[in-house]
C-alpha cells in the first residue's frame, strides 16, 4: 500500500501580522503552516521542526531576512527547503543580497495574493523534487558509510590473519637484487 504524500510545511515569517495572514489564507489548503513574528522565533521553531518552504520579509526587526535565510541554508536539514522573501520593489541591492544568502525566489511587496498561490504550487513540485534530490544523497552517503565499514573489517581481518611489517622475514641476502 503506497502511503499518501506529506504535505509540505511551510513557515511564514513577517513582522507584519496583516502580512502573514495574507499568506497563510492563500496556501493553508496546500501545506501546513507555521506564522512567526520574527527571525528569533522563526529559528526557534526550525529547531524542531522540518520546513519545506520558508516565506521571510526581507526586512525583520533584530535578526533580518538575509541572516534567517543563511541560518536555514546552512543546516544540512533544510536541503530541500524553498526560500521565498518579500522584499520592496526597486531595491535591486536587497534583491541580490537575498539570493546571495540563499533566496530562490523574490516577491515584490506589494504583493497579490494569487500571485503567492501560484509561486507555492510551483515551488511545492520543486521542493518535492530537492527532497528527492537530498533523499538520493543520503542514500549515497549511508551507501559510503556501509562500503567504509566493510573496507575497514577487511583490513581488520587481513590485519590479523597477515604478519605485521616488523614480523616479516628480512630478505635473503642471496636473492635479492638490492643488496649488490
Amino acid at each position: 500500500m503506497t502511503e499518501a504524500p506529506r504535505k509540505p510545511t511551510a513557515l511564514i515569517v513577517d513582522d507584519i501580522e496583516d502580512q502573514r495572514k495574507l499568506i497563510r489564507r492563500r496556501i493553508e489548503h496546500l501545506c501546513h503552516v507555521i506564522e512567526a513574528p520574527s527571525s528569533e522565533k522563526a529559528r526557534e521553531i526550525m529547531r524542531v521542526v522540518r520546513v519545506d518552504i520558508l516565506f521571510t520579509d526581507s526586512n525583520l526587526p533584530s535578526l533580518d531576512g538575509k541572516e534567517l535565510v543563511r541560518t536555514l541554508r546552512t543546516d544540512e536539514r533544510f536541503l530541500g527547503a524553498v526560500v521565498f522573501v518579500s522584499a520592496s520593489a526597486g531595491r535591486p541591492d536587497v534583491h541580490m543580497e537575498m539570493f546571495e544568502a540563499g533566496a530562490d525566489t523574490i516577491v515584490e511587496k506589494p504583493f497579490h495574493g494569487d500571485l503567492i498561490r501560484k509561486i507555492t504550487q510551483e515551488v511545492a513540485t520543486l521542493g518535492e523534487e530537492r527532497r528527492e534530490h537530498v533523499k538520493k544523497i543520503e542514500r549515497e552517503r549511508a551507501q559510503a558509510r556501509r562500503k567504509e565499514r566493510q573496507t575497514k573489517r577487511v583490513r581488520q581481518v587481513l590485519g590479523s590473519i597477515l604478519p605485521r611489517r616488523s614480523e616479516r622475514l628480512p630478505p635473503d641476502s642471496d636473492t635479492d637484487p638490492s643488496s649488490d
